[in-house]
């Protein structure tokens, strides 16, 4: 509480802006407790059957802590709408009290700060079914056009542990993981990391084993079932190293996706460029072709946008969530409510891409398009501690227009480059918040943003520029101020006279612009690289 209210006052946003109702469950979602920050996890081994024909499943995750603290109670996360049959310590079963969402493991002794214990449990159930993925989650169970079975898991928002027992915390990253699922043996699975090997359990079922070898969010855990194919491809790094992309696909689709497909490289070769090497290689790179949109489940991102390239000649869906490995996989916030650093970098990431292939003139009309899907309702920073993911699509665009328009003010591309280009390195497999956002830009790029950032993150309007232009003989007088919901709230801000930039500074009273021998007609604000809304008055 202390974090927040300070968080708020550095901000600037008004307390009672924040005001919503939240419920005890969501705190034991959403916060760090005292359930919770006792212990860090090391390692998850998740072993699941999928019953394909009826929708269910069964399984277990084995949990590999460090204690942080002494204590004889934790917490962990499961659903309630799933059994939870028995959680075994030391070849006993341990008693446990479920509370919603959440279950509290009750140890015989207790558990000393320092040690690391091992603990599993053991789970079955009907998962629940996503209505509509990946903006809504669960479990899709699909067939494709051949009637076979296509299965896949989205649980971003709604939390892994929906599906899988395990600390749904964001804030708490295993360093590693395995993944065992059980399937039947005519379809192919596809997790996060490489296929160790498969075991052959009966004749109808087989086991196949994946090791992630990264840190990895419980949200991008995934699995997949489908009659696959694995298509390849070859790219070389960014320090020369030669990799093998893996694209698994629906084999009525393999030719189609070898030739679609070929665009990764380019993105991997500029995001390379822009925000380092990419950061999950001995976990591989694939693409898994899915019934729903996509999803950026680490080293195993969910493609489903039916091979079809936008209006700039890119497939909108490789490279948003590709780009998440970058922004959201490694560099990752602690807190559902500050999502906007995952959403806004990764969709900023595809006006780089745009550029690295296009050029600037063309990143500037591909992010200006993003404009009219504004919503402007709610702030796009939400409340700490409550598993706050009342977001809507301002946490991608907004956030991109913002960092957009930032680099306007800055006016100095090296800089800004190598600003994210650093912002991405430094916070590599980690965590960071929105306040360490600000510190970082403001100390890289020189200058305080402070109240810049404020503005556009903990309010929902826009700041407005009310301007009038008008004739006085042969020169034209140019009247101009902000009216912004952040005091002391400045942006300079460009104009186009005969061809030529010019900078303004509004502020929050009118200041005077005389232009020698022009007409109104030719004095242009550059309303498509500002996020402002631009209003001439009388």
């Amino acid at each position: 509480m202390g974090f927040r209210l300070f968080f708020i006052a550095l901000l600037g946003l008004p307390f009672v802006a924040w005001a919503q109702p939240f419920t005890h469950a969501d705190t034991l979602r959403g916060s760090n407790g005292a359930g919770r920050n006792c212990y860090d996890v090391g390692y998850y081994e998740l072993s699941v059957a999928v019953d394909v024909q009826r929708k269910t499943m069964a399984g277990s995750t084995l949990f590999r802590v460090k204690n942080l603290k002494n204590y004889t109670s934790l917490q962990i996360d499961i659903f309630n709408f799933l059994t939870l049959d028995s959680i075994i310590f030391h070849q006993k079963k341990c008693s446990f009290i479920r509370q919603g969402n959440a279950c509290f493991v009750q140890f015989p002794e207790v558990q000393r700060q320092g040690q690391v214990l091992q603990f599993e449990v053991f789970f079955r159930g009907t998962p629940m079914q996503a209505k509509r993925p990946p903006w809504d989650g669960g479990f899709v169970w699909r067939t494709d056009s051949l009637g076979q079975p296509w299965v896949g898991v989205a649980c971003q928002g709604l939390g892994a542990s929906s599906w899988w027992a395990c600390k749904d915390y964001l804030g708490d990253e295993p360093d590693s993981m395995r993944i065992n699922i059980s399937h039947p043996n005519n379809l192919v699975a596809v997790s996060n990391g490489y296929r160790k090997n498969v075991v052959f359990i009966d004749s109808n079922t087989v086991q196949s084993v994946f090791e992630v070898k990264n840190p990895i969010n419980t949200y991008n855990v995934t699995l997949n079932l489908a009659n696959y194919t694995l298509v390849t491809d070859e790219y070389t790094d960014v320090s020369g190293q030669n990799r093998t992309l893996e694209y698994y696909v629906l084999v009525a689709n393999a030719a189609k996706a070898q030739q679609h497909f070929g665009q990764v490289k380019d993105m991997l070769r500029c995001f390379e460029q822009h925000f380092g090497a990419y950061p999950f290689w001995s976990d591989g790179y694939r693409l898994v072709e899915t019934s729903y949109w996509g999803m950026e489940h680490q080293s195993c991102v969910a493609y489903g946008n039916n091979y079809k390239n936008n209006a700039f000649g890119f497939d909108f869906i490789i490279v948003h969530e590709s780009g998440h490995e970058w922004f959201g996989n490694s560099v990752s916030v602690a807190d559902q409510a500050e999502m906007w650093i995952h959403e806004g970098f990764t969709t900023y990431a595809e006006t780089i891409f745009v550029e690295c292939m296009q050029g600037k003139q063309a990143a500037n009309q591909y992010i200006a398009t993003q404009k009219q899907r504004l919503v402007l309702k709610q702030p796009i920073v939400g409340i700490l501690g409550v598993n706050d993911t009342n977001n809507d699509v301002d946490i991608y665009f907004k956030a991109a227009l913002m960092l957009h328009t930032l680099r306007q003010m800055v006016n100095n591309d090296p800089l800004w480059f190598a600003t994210i280009k650093r912002f991405a390195l430094e916070y590599k497999k980690s965590f960071v918040n929105t306040a360490e956002v600000i510190t970082f830009f403001n100390k890289s790029l020189g200058k305080d943003y402070t109240t810049f950032f404020a503005e556009y993150l903990n309010f929902a309007p826009l700041p407005v520029l009310h301007y009038k232009c008008y004739q006085d003989g042969k020169n034209t007088v140019l009247q101009y101020k902000y009216h912004a919901n952040q005091p002391n709230f400045k942006m300079p801000l460009s104009v186009v006279v005969h061809g030529k930039k010019v900078v303004l500074d509004p502020k929050n009273a009118f200041q005077k612009r005389v232009f020698r021998h022009t007409s109104p007609q030719e004095i242009q604000i550059d309303a498509q690289n500002y996020l402002v809304t631009i209003q001439k008055i009388p």
